[in-house]
C-alpha cells in the first residue's frame, strides 16, 4: 500500500491524473490518498521530500535582547493607490521566543540585537501530529538547505526567507 497525504483537493486530483496515466492499475490500485496524517496505529515507511521547506515559518528578531515576531502591514503613511508593506515587529509568544532561546543556547552564542531570521517553532508538534499512529517503521525528511551552525552565521543576518514574483527574487 501507498498513501499520499496530500491535504489539497486540486493536487490530489492532479497526482490521479498522472499516476493513472504513467502505472498499470494493478499499481495504480495500491495507492490512496490521505487528506490528514493517519489516526489509526499503522506500520510503515513515512517519506517526504521538500515538505519542510512548504510549511509556514516566522521570521524573528531582537530587539534591546527580546525577541520579536515579524509581521506585515499596511503602510498607512502611503498615499498611493497600490498598498504598501512595511515590517512591524510585535513582542514574539512563549513558543516562538523560547524556540529562539534554544536555538542561541545550542549555538553557545546570542544574537545580535537587530538580527532576524526565521524557525519553525511548531515543527516538533507538527511531526507528531504527521507520524500520527506510527508504532513501527521509519521516518525520513529530505530537504536542502543549511545546517543550524551555517544557517544561523552572524553575517547572515537577514535569514534566508526569499519570495518569487515574476520569476524575480525578492528579499
Amino acid at each position: 500500500r501507498y498513501a499520499i497525504l496530500e491535504p489539497s483537493a486540486d493536487l490530489r486530483e492532479r497526482q490521479r491524473e498522472r499516476l493513472g496515466r504513467g502505472l498499470i492499475p494493478p499499481v495504480f490500485d495500491l495507492i490512496e490518498w490521505l487528506e490528514g496524517p493517519p489516526e489509526a496505529a499503522w506500520n510503515g515507511v513515512l517519506f517526504a521530500n521538500e515538505v519542510l521547506d512548504a510549511l509556514p515559518t516566522s521570521r524573528f528578531t531582537l530587539h534591546e535582547g527580546e525577541v520579536f515576531e515579524e509581521h506585515v502591514a499596511l503602510d498607512a503613511t502611503s498615499h498611493t493607490q497600490v498598498p504598501a508593506f512595511i515590517r512591524s515587529d510585535r513582542p514574539a509568544d512563549p513558543l516562538l521566543a523560547a524556540a529562539v532561546r534554544h536555538v542561541e543556547r545550542t549555538l553557545g552564542r546570542s544574537f545580535s540585537d537587530g538580527y532576524r531570521s526565521e524557525i519553525l517553532p511548531q515543527l516538533p508538534y507538527w511531526v507528531q501530529a504527521v507520524m500520527g499512529g506510527l508504532q513501527a517503521g521509519a521516518m525520513l525528511f529530505v530537504d536542502y538547505g543549511y545546517p543550524r551552525r551555517e544557517f544561523y552565521l552572524p553575517q547572515r543576518d537577514d535569514g534566508t526567507l526569499r519570495a518569487f514574483y515574476r520569476h524575480r527574487v525578492h528579499n
